[in-house]
């Protein structure tokens, strides 16, 4: 059964005439009478009543496939117009993957931008530590994913977002806030917040005690960023984020490690013919944000 001659049974159904049909859907009538008698053979069905000289009216088997036909017809148009809409981006979604941490800085402000641009894209954000991003990420359940330099594989493509440092934390009124750097051996002995060793932070900051040889006195581990945030100001520990985050959040007091650490995260899809229309806009739309970001850095500091 072709969509085809389920039109021209529409047309003529509605006209109750094989030659106004054929006039309105520019078919020859002959053409036209020989589709119909197909598709009665088909479904081994008289569609309509024929009497000479009389509008044909449709059997009780004719309504049946009339009313059939426009919830067919309805579900293309319906299809039809998604399409159209997503290639032009008035429709569509936007699926992303990235490390809680990178959540609370810029990254709400690009997504609140792209809204704008791109009101009918819908937005879902995935966000759990680099390890699972990765995983989610590699086994294609994500086409696009924020991940650190660190755990990118050279051939995958990529846009390079921003380096982010990472710091010790500590509330203003703790004993070292009047520090703006630390090493790694003064962390020996002070308690600590800390997310889980699917972390990246949490990678690094065991290697680096490890290297300096000793085991972090860990006392809270919690993945939930707030939670690590408040412990800190609440004065039970220090604990490793980003300075942004640090930076962000009032009373909160940010000394860097010696030497500096730092993130780079990266914007990350593996199969470009994989991407959606709106996936591909939002490359698109990261990549002039930051190039818009540059220029304007570079103004600022010509006219300094």
């Amino acid at each position: 059964m072709e969509i085809r001659v389920l039109r021209y049974f529409e047309a003529i159904a509605r006209l109750q005439n094989v030659t106004r049909a054929a006039t309105e859907l520019h078919v020859a009538q002959p053409s036209l009478s020989v589709a119909i008698k197909k598709l009665e053979e088909e479904l081994g069905v008289l569609l309509f009543t024929r009497v000479r000289n009389q509008p044909l009216k449709l059997t009780e088997e004719g309504h049946l496939l009339l009313k059939r036909s426009k919830r067919i017809f309805s579900e293309i148009e319906r299809v039809e117009q998604e399409i159209a809409d997503r290639q032009k981006l008035r429709s569509g979604h936007l699926r992303i993957g990235l490390p809680q941490m990178y959540g609370y800085t810029e990254f709400p402000h690009i997504l609140k931008l792209f809204h704008q641009t791109y009101p009918g894209i819908r937005i879902s954000v995935i966000q759990n530590s680099a390890s699972t991003i990765r995983s989610h990420f590699e086994e294609g359940q994500l086409n696009l994913a924020i991940i650190d330099e660190r755990r990118i594989h050279k051939k995958w493509p990529r846009l390079s977002l921003e380096r982010q440092e990472m710091v010790v934390s500590c509330a203003h009124d703790h004993p070292l806030a009047q520090k703006e750097s630390i090493k790694d051996n003064e962390l020996e002995y002070l308690p600590l917040i800390l997310m889980d060793d699917s972390f990246l932070q949490r990678n690094i900051i065991d290697k680096r005690c490890e290297q300096a040889g000793f085991r972090p006195n860990v006392i809270i581990e919690s993945n939930y960023i707030p939670m690590i945030v408040q412990a800190t100001l609440d004065g039970l520990g220090v604990s490793t984020l980003l300075r942004e985050v640090v930076e962000q959040t009032p009373n909160l007091h940010a000394m860097s490690l010696v030497p500096k650490e730092y993130c780079h995260f990266h914007l990350c899809w593996l199969d470009e013919d994989s991407l959606s229309q709106a996936e591909h806009a939002f490359i698109r739309f990261v990549s002039d944000f930051k190039n818009k970001l540059k220029l304007e850095k570079q103004s600022i500091t010509t006219l300094a």
